[in-house]
């Protein structure tokens, strides 16, 4: 984990000095988990190829102002999620987003592995699964999403969400414990039929 800090310090640092190489070692290196997450928040993919490179070209011309990231994933996440729903705002002002409300869609998909593995699984289980999840809310999907997937730390989570640290834990805590009591009546009910 330090070797990824002190790779992440010197890889930003190349990068606000201008060294082209680094941006494009940073853009390779983190464009598919902004990608995965600006889908998550906005379905078009077009839209969020847009957003990206939109980020990168204003991190670009920033780049001598900008501070020191201590994770470059959590700076670029963070980033990518403020410029998607900037965007949303100024495509359509009436029907707004806001960052600090449960007002947009964060939408879990499955890879293509968890399918090949919930299709192994019986369909009513699977039809479960998805059924647990989708009773969490956007906010709880968003937080195992960001914890899980994108292995970022409880400050980071709370920075990207614009929530105190102590409400993600929260948000996360509460997300599996409903996940669990979800599927264990589930299987509950499974075993004794």
């Amino acid at each position: 984990m330090a070797d990824r800090v002190s790779s992440d310090n010197e890889l930003w640092d190349k990068f606000r000095q201008g060294d082209t190489k680094a941006l494009d070692q940073v853009y390779i290196k983190e464009f598919q988990a902004l990608y995965n997450y600006a889908r998550k928040i906005h379905s078009d993919h077009d839209f969020v190829i847009d957003c990206i490179q939109e980020l990168f070209a204003e991190l670009w011309e920033r780049r001598k102002h900008l501070g020191e990231a201590g994770s470059i994933r959590f700076y670029l996440l963070k980033s990518i999620k403020r410029k998607v729903i900037k965007k949303l705002n100024r495509l359509n002002p009436v029907t707004s987003v806001n960052v600090l409300s449960d007002d947009y869609n964060f939408k879990v998909e499955y890879s293509i592995e968890q399918d090949i593995i919930f299709k192994e699984i019986a369909s009513e289980s699977t039809d479960k699964v998805r059924e647990a999840i989708g009773q969490l809310s956007d906010r709880q999907k968003e937080v195992i999403y960001l914890r899980f997937y994108q292995n970022l730390k409880f400050d980071e989570i709370s920075e990207i969400m614009s929530i105190k640290n102590q409400s993600a834990r929260n948000l996360l805590f509460e997300g599996l414990s409903r996940l669990k009591s979800i599927l264990a009546n589930f299987m509950v009910l499974f075993i004794s039929s």
